[in-house]
């Protein structure tokens, strides 16, 4: 599918793949800036979330190949999970098209949720509990369904889950989070590239500005560079969500 975009509205998807790049590769949640942009771009919502996984998959591919490359405990033990994930995520990619219609007024409630789930609870989270095997396997699927039918925030969503659920700390729940979250990625793809629902020129501009984010982001060496993630992610979720509630009214 290709859609008529502008050079202007191409040239602001390229900068917010690159903030989302960068973003994602030091604190995850990505997707939360680059859905909604493309639905302000005019792209419509079922083709936003399409176009979304085709230039989302290039960054968990790289991030996850380079952990288990380097033979990381975490993303190792994280490939037993994978097929949950892509199950549970090809699941959410079919019912997106059922949820098509509500999907511009979605995006906006799932911004406002994730901006308070940033401000308040994401530095809190600790190791607290075990889910047990059958439960960490379910929170997988409910998770990869979820980034099959929208996907911004899945990456934080499978942090947490790995927090949480299997009493990992947060740099150990992030590289299990980053294989996870290549599974439901290249799934949630596979069913929307079957639908032709992808806007090629958006994505291909996107994939270079994320790559050149996610570059900068994993060389980033700024002091206290989580809390300065924390708050550009709240400021451009609420932005975000307050263009897309102003746009539809």
């Amino acid at each position: 599918m290709e859609l008529t975009i502008s050079a202007q509205a191409l040239l602001w998807l390229f900068v917010i793949a690159a903030c989302a790049g960068w973003v994602d590769a030091l604190a995850g949640g990505g997707g939360l800036l680059t859905v909604p942009a493309l639905m302000l771009a005019g792209v419509p919502p079922l083709a936003a979330v399409a176009t979304n996984k085709a230039q989302a998959v290039l960054g968990t591919a790289v991030t996850s190949t380079t952990l288990i490359a380097h033979r990381h405990p975490d993303a190792l033990a994280a490939l037993a999970w994978m097929p949950l994930a892509a199950v549970g995520s090809i699941l959410g990619a079919m019912g997106a098209f059922l949820l098509a219609p509500y999907l511009q007024w979605i995006v906006p409630i799932v911004l406002l949720l994730l901006a308070l789930y940033f401000a308040v609870v994401h530095t809190r989270i600790r190791p607290r509990q075990r889910w047990g095997t059958v439960g960490q396997g379910a929170a997988t699927a409910l998770v990869g369904a979820y980034d099959g039918v929208l996907g911004s925030g899945a990456g934080t969503m499978y942090t947490a889950s790995a927090v949480l659920g299997a009493g990992k700390d947060l740099v150990a729940a992030t590289a299990s989070a980053k294989v996870l979250n290549l599974a439901s990625n290249a799934a949630a793809l596979l069913v929307f590239l079957g639908a032709q629902l992808i806007d090629w020129p958006a994505a291909l501009v996107m994939i270079v500005g994320q790559a050149l984010g996610s570059y900068v982001g994993a060389r980033s060496i700024l002091a206290g560079r989580q809390a300065l993630i924390r708050y550009v992610v709240v400021i451009m979720c609420s932005a975000l969500c307050l263009a897309q509630v102003w746009r539809l009214w």
